[in-house]
């Protein structure tokens, strides 16, 4: 299986700018662009803050990468309307991670491991400049 998890890059200056409901719309847009893009078999939901989390079973990382790019493609696709009468470009970074769950292996710590996994390939993105996937392969 795999796990993406994704997040807005600088939400927190447009938080400082706009306002917290500026930022509220944008996650709300998010969550919609998202969507619109998973499988039906896909699990998608918001694991807290601005970061959004799918869940991809019977898939690799580098099966799971067309999806990360088309979110990025749906996310840059159009501006989001703030809800303050500007519209602002948005752009999030995306982590990839798989396994391979073994039939001895706890499910919570499976679980766990992947999410640690794509969350720390969302801060290679995040470092190289946002606005890009990043997988990390194991």
């Amino acid at each position: 299986m795999a796990c993406l998890v994704a997040d807005v890059d600088r939400l927190k200056s447009l938080n400082d700018e706009l306002g917290h409901g500026a930022g509220d719309r944008v996650l709300q847009e998010l969550a919609e662009r998202i969507e619109s893009q998973v499988r039906a078999s896909d699990t998608a939901g918001r694991l807290g803050s601005d970061a959004f989390a799918v869940v991809l079973p019977a898939t690799d990382a580098l099966q799971a990468a067309p999806l990360a790019q088309r979110i990025l493609a749906a996310v840059r696709s159009a501006p989001v309307d703030t809800g303050t009468g500007q519209r602002r470009e948005l752009r999030v970074s995306i982590g990839v991670a798989a396994c391979r769950p073994q039939p001895e292996q706890d499910r919570k710590n499976v679980a766990d491991q992947l999410v640690a996994d794509a969350v720390a390939a969302l801060h290679r993105a995040k470092r190289a400049g946002g606005d890009r996937c990043e997988i990390l392969s194991g």
